[in-house]
């Protein structure tokens, strides 16, 4: 009952969704965010979603669902609801770019 509405949304849709926590600052957030922006723009049939880790009050019950751990993480879910791939600490636009594919 807490996950945010946007994503339940999306899972009741079918809509295939990339969900990223954060560190607002950290180096490696940072460059993350940034590649996700690059891939999300070719991507429009995929929902991103993104949370600062020190907001809990913005995602709920959203990280203990997915077993975040250690910020920046990313969770590829499928069009299913099945999580598909998960990404801790820094991964390139390569790298993303293929697990974004790979839940369409």
């Amino acid at each position: 009952d807490d996950t945010p509405p946007d994503v339940k949304n999306s899972l009741e849709l079918n809509t295939p969704i990339v969900v990223t926590f954060y560190v607002t600052g950290g180096t490696d957030d940072s460059a993350v965010l940034t590649n996700l922006d690059k891939v999300a723009l070719k991507n429009a049939d995929v929902d991103f979603y993104r949370y600062d880790f020190k907001m809990p009050d913005l995602y709920g019950d959203l990280a203990g669902a997915l077993h975040v751990e250690y910020p920046p993480q990313v969770v590829f879910i499928d069009s299913n609801g099945v999580i598909q791939a998960v990404t801790s600490g820094f991964a390139d636009e390569g790298t993303l770019n293929q697990l974004v594919t790979n839940i369409r």
